[in-house]
């Protein structure tokens, strides 16, 4: 009772990997960096995965712009937007958008009742292991970084969740927080330097907002950082479909989450899209320049294996 199955499938023409049990069942498709493309929580037989329904599933070549939403649950390392890395012995190097592993395909074998994925960085000396379990109602997400040289490694890690946004839902906390706005399509609010109490933020013409409730679309779109979290749970309320998706991790480890709620407001060119993303993560900035900046980066030390891990829970309301 409860054991985990696991199957050899295809998901719109790519070979993909079903993993079942009683509760949960989820698919991946390592081409597609390893992409988490269905996640059905069986309590309520609903998948929140986002695939884009103006591109659908795209292989994108390596170093591409990331410029409209991509679909599923992905990783994101050694950064998350674009830029150059800051120090020697890669000073100058340049850093991908959304990283090295989304465009990668993952090395993927089936080992008893879990699936291991694995992929090196191209520009840079590691080796990234994501090891998928489940557990009754919840997916474990097992994370494995070897640095392959000499040198400490400095690196953004982020889990990129894209998710269906409907129009009555919640984000919620156990415990307090605080969050910057990172940025904000309308440059409603003052960015990356203030620091509010969750939930409420203050606009620059003094109204207050209420991230912790999604109830429309209004053309807009922000990305969020949490941080000084008083446990590592964060609560995604499907208020309309009667399910909860939360998120489990170790904020000794992973001290911060990002917050991509997207109503219709991105990509700037093109049609917009709709969807939320909620991000265990490294770091309060997208850029591995300002994280530098602001003290709080990741280093993996010279010749070392580093390991955290991510629960996600599928739970009925």
């Amino acid at each position: 009772m409860g054991r985990t199955r696991i199957r050899e499938t295809t998901w719109d023409s790519y070979s993909a990997l079903t993993l079942e049990n009683d509760e949960l069942s989820i698919v991946t498709i390592p081409e597609l960096g390893g992409k988490i493309i269905s996640f059905v929580g069986k309590c309520k037989g609903f998948d929140p995965v986002f695939t884009n329904p103006n591109t659908g599933l795209v292989k994108y070549a390596y170093d591409s712009a990331y410029q409209t939403s991509d679909s599923g649950i992905g990783e994101l390392l050694p950064s998350i937007g674009v830029g150059v890395y800051p120090e020697a012995p890669w000073n100058g190097v340049p850093l991908p958008d959304k990283g090295e592993l989304w465009t990668q395909e993952f090395a993927t074998s089936i080992q008893r009742d879990s699936v291991v994925q694995k992929v090196r960085g191209v520009r840079f000396p590691y080796e990234f292991t994501r090891k998928l379990r489940l557990r009754k109602n919840a997916l474990l997400l097992d994370y494995t970084l070897e640095n392959l040289c000499s040198f400490g490694f400095k690196y953004i890690w982020s889990l990129q969740p894209h998710l269906v946004l409907t129009t009555d839902m919640e984000i919620a906390l156990d415990g307090p927080g605080r969050f910057y706005v990172d940025w904000s399509k309308n440059r409603t609010f003052e960015t990356r330097t203030k620091k509010y109490e969750w939930p409420v933020a203050v606009t620059v013409e003094g109204t207050q907002v209420d991230f912790s409730r999604i109830r429309g679309l209004d053309g807009n779109a922000e990305k969020l950082f949490l941080t000084e979290l008083a446990k590592g749970e964060v609560r995604l309320l499907y208020h309309d479909r009667g399910m909860a998706i939360t998120w489990h991790f170790d904020n000794r480890l992973i001290a911060n989450c990002g917050l991509w709620i997207n109503r219709a407001g991105w990509p700037l060119a093109g049609k917009p899209t709709e969807l939320i993303a909620v991000q265990p993560c490294t770091s309060t900035s997208d850029f591995l320049e300002d994280t530098c900046r602001q003290g709080s980066i990741t280093v993996a030390a010279a010749r070392s294996v580093s390991e955290w891990s991510v629960q996600v829970a599928v739970d009925s309301l």
